[in-house]
């Protein structure tokens, strides 16, 4: 098995459902819409490097005694049974009216994060070279069959809002934990801007209103930098009734195309969606494309019991 550098170096999974997992994109979405339960799970198969598997489940609810709301996530990376990555973290996130039209939020997040090394696995180091050869260590001592890394780990966003305009920023990994097994690598800051618009071409309402018969069309655009890799995806989404449709580019700026497609379901109590990404960069031969499940719970979505504008962008 090849140990890739970027595997070594750490890159974070990434979900091509971004607002079904808002609080994994920015910790200042938390209670800024319903309470709400999200799981979602992304299955990556290599045919080479074995399934890489990505799970989160987070719970996120307005609470109106502390100006703002409450989150949790929980998070697993699999990669290939030889590296595992696993945090759960806790989040708050201030409300604030900045205007009659306009609302913010300001989310911090902090948590425990760690990761797993099966060192019984067949690596193959890309210098050919494997500082532990035979499971011995430099220092003469027989290696775990598994090693473990751990550390501390906070992050940071800010969200502005309308009823039809969302945008926000966020930072990952502010400490640049360090997170090597046999040197010191520091897992590299994460910086994530979104950007997205509520367009109402048929009946100038929202689709979430009583008739639920209203079209929306929400353009997005998402640019993310973590360490060397540059990640750029623009796309919109199409709401008709319960129904939800979607396409997206993503662009990794090493000339790797991806085109996601999403078909989504979404009520006043639950929300299920599926997406697909497929290769356009001749990767489809080596890897059979990637599959995304969500999964939302819906509690409480009364706009009369929070203080400040919920916040209206799409649920994938």
């Amino acid at each position: 098995m090849l140990l890739l550098p970027a595997i070594s170096v750490g890159q974070d999974a990434i979900f091509s459902q971004f607002y079904a997992n808002t609080l994994y994109l920015n910790p200042a979405f938390a209670g800024t819409q319903c309470k709400k339960l999200s799981m979602s799970y992304r299955n990556h198969p290599w045919p080479t490097f074995g399934t890489f598997s990505t799970y989160s489940v987070s719970y996120d609810a307005d609470v109106p005694a502390l100006s703002g709301g409450l989150g949790v996530i929980a998070y697993a990376d699999r990669e290939g049974g030889l590296l595992a990555t696993y945090s759960i973290s806790g989040i708050y996130s201030y409300h604030f009216d900045l205007s009659r039209n306009y609302s913010a939020s300001l989310g911090v997040k902090a948590g425990y994060f760690r990761k797993e090394l099966n060192w019984g696995g067949d690596f193959i180091f890309p210098d050919q070279y494997d500082p532990f050869g035979n499971g011995i260590s430099p220092t003469g001592e027989t290696l775990p069959e598994y090693d473990m890394r751990h550390n501390v780990d906070f992050a940071a966003g800010f969200l502005v809002f309308s009823d039809d305009l969302y945008a926000g920023i966020s930072a990952y990994h502010l400490s640049m934990p360090d997170m090597g097994f046999y040197d010191v690598q520091r897992l590299p800051m994460k910086f994530t801007a979104h950007l997205g618009y509520n367009i109402y071409p048929r009946f100038g309402q929202p689709a979430f209103t009583q008739d639920m018969q209203g079209l929306t069309i929400a353009p997005n655009i998402i640019y993310q930098n973590q360490g060397n890799f540059h990640r750029l995806n623009a796309g919109a989404y199409f709401d008709y009734w319960f129904m939800t449709l979607g396409s997206w580019l993503r662009y990794d700026l090493k000339d790797n195309f991806y085109l996601i497609f999403l078909l989504g379901v979404n009520n006043d109590t639950y929300r299920i969606g599926y997406s697909y990404d497929y290769s356009l960069s001749g990767l489809y031969g080596i890897t059979t494309g990637v599959h995304e499940i969500s999964v939302s719970l819906k509690f409480d979505c009364s706009r009369k019991k929070t203080r400040h504008r919920i916040l209206n962008c799409p649920t994938f």
